[in-house]
């Protein structure tokens, strides 16, 4: 019996049963073959950062663009430590784009201090072209998107992680009615969408900002702001209105005052989660956020605790410092600015579970930030390694199941390995030889009974933060030791034996 084991990043589909030679697993005698996957490797990530533009962000911008060449090196090697392959690290991104849109949408026209550039729309959820000239080595102009390929660009990773910091350090020239989820929805949203956003107009995704977003690729959403989220509904503008007789007081107050005018969080959960529909695991939402420091940590986040903490209660300001004109802050780093409870942003990270990340723009360096949402995206790229349920061990440390990595035919894609011989892990003489010229190798397994192994091989993993980070609290996976990681162009077969007791057949103790 075959049946497909998982879904996610990568594309699977039912493979015919394989009659590698297996074990079984005493006291269980073999039926035949219970789980095959096949799957081919997501190699592409389509990253978007929200920028907040607003005037208090030129420290945060700073902070972020100092790490962003880092970035790019760690996504396009994998190395997320920069010590060569070790467990934690993930198969590189060969394709990357990279975008940056601000959370200026404008004020409707109204008469607001800040607002007055482009009073109307603002920056419209439009990918920017504008270099910041005052960074040297910048250039006034840039594509909408930037793309490093591997192998093809001519930039180094570094190299291109400073363009692109050239862009995303997007100035402090914006509306401070920050809109920072609904610029990204727009930004991405495709024309057909029945979304509509301000004055009936549509998104930008598949028109003004056409071709950043791919069909195959790993989706990552990074909004960097200091401040909540103000995205309002539509018929709800005059909020913007000095002079409106429907929404008095403080013009700073008024997204905290009436939060009936803006749009639910859940637009934006359920907008972003249709650009991958039923490939939702495709999708990576994080945030650098006014959360205090000390509630965030690498993983999923523990969202009740964050909203719950009373620094994250939104409440006015009466402090001299505050003098009713503000919220009270939720964290306050010296020589770093303030920044207020984004409950909003926090409430949509989530809404992706274990693909949202909500990390402190309280620090001066966004490092450790940046590797927690990596590892989100590194989760995204390989999730469906998951298995969806336990396997038994034998006394030596094995499951019986065979892993086989399948080659493309020689001259199908460039650079590929072409014999079993020039991949890790694997034995060097192949399992067989397919019409065509495809090249089966088998991959050692690796005996493990609660700890990495050493070795080149894979190895079942249900024990590892990694597991229970990627897979859940009670789940397990087909994990490989470095060197051993997979190309990126080989397709790769799990065949599992079917378990039945050596006794009598309506005996129980072997669980399928």
């Amino acid at each position: 019996m075959c049946s497909v084991a998982a879904t996610g990043a990568l594309a699977l589909t039912l493979g015919a049963c394989f009659d590698h030679t297996l074990e079984p697993i005493a006291p269980c005698v073999t039926l035949g073959s219970v789980e095959t996957w096949v799957g081919t490797g997501i190699d592409k990530v389509d990253l978007l950062f929200m920028v907040d533009n607003s005037g208090s962000m030129s420290e945060e911008q700073a902070s972020l663009g100092a790490e962003l060449p880092r970035l790019v090196r760690v996504l396009t090697t994998g190395d997320r430590t920069g010590d060569g392959l070790t467990p934690d690290d993930f198969p590189p991104v060969r394709s990357l784009h990279l975008g940056v849109v601000t959370s200026d949408m404008g004020v409707a026209g109204f008469n607001v201090p800040t607002c007055m550039r482009a009073a109307m729309f603002g920056d419209d959820g439009l990918l920017r072209t504008m270099g910041n000239t005052s960074i040297a080595g910048c250039m006034a102009s840039y594509p909408s998107f930037l793309e490093y390929v591997a192998g093809v660009s001519t930039p180094t990773p570094d190299d291109f992680g400073n363009e692109f910091r050239c862009i995303a350090m997007a100035g402090v020239r914006g509306c401070g009615f920050e809109q920072q989820l609904e610029a990204t929805l727009k930004a991405l949203t495709p024309q057909a969408s029945p979304i509509q956003f301000f004055a009936g107009t549509r998104g930008h995704g598949d028109v003004e900002n056409a071709g950043f977003l791919r069909p195959d690729s790993v989706i990552a959403l990074v909004l960097v702001t200091d401040e909540e989220d103000c995205s309002i509904e539509a018929g709800s503008e005059d909020i913007f209105n000095q002079t409106s007789a429907t929404f008095t007081g403080d013009l700073n107050l008024r997204c905290f005052l009436y939060k009936e005018a803006q749009w639910p969080v859940q637009r934006y959960i359920d907008g972003f989660k249709a650009l991958r529909a039923g490939r939702e695991s495709m999708l990576v939402f994080g945030a650098i956020t006014g959360v205090p420091l000390d509630l965030v940590r690498e993983g999923t986040p523990n969202y009740d605790a964050i909203l719950a903490d009373p620094r994250m209660v939104e409440q006015v300001d009466a402090s001299p410092g505050g003098i009713g004109a503000r919220l009270v802050p939720s964290c306050n780093v010296p020589g770093r600015g303030t920044a207020f409870p984004p409950r909003r942003i926090v409430e949509v990270a989530r809404g992706f579970g274990a693909y949202g990340a909500v990390e402190s723009i309280c620090q001066s360096s966004f490092i450790s930030a940046l590797d927690h949402i990596v590892t989100k995206i590194a989760r995204a790229l390989d999730n469906a390694l998951c298995l969806p349920e336990g396997l038994p061990r034998s006394s030596s440390g094995l499951i019986a199941c065979a892993l086989i990595e399948t080659l493309p035919p020689p001259g199908i894609v460039p650079g590929t390995p072409i014999s079993c011989a020039e991949l890790g892990g694997v034995e060097p003489m192949p399992v067989r030889v397919n019409v065509g010229g495809s090249i089966e190798c088998r991959v050692i397994q690796l005996a493990t009974s609660g700890s990495t192994p050493s070795g080149l091989g894979w190895y079942y993993d249900d024990f590892s933060m990694t597991t229970r980070d990627a897979c859940g609290d009670a789940g397990q996976r087909v994990a490989f030791t470095p060197g051993a990681l997979p190309h990126r162009y080989v397709t790769l077969h799990l065949d599992c034996l079917e378990r039945t007791p050596s006794g009598a057949p309506d005996d129980t103790t072997c669980v399928d």
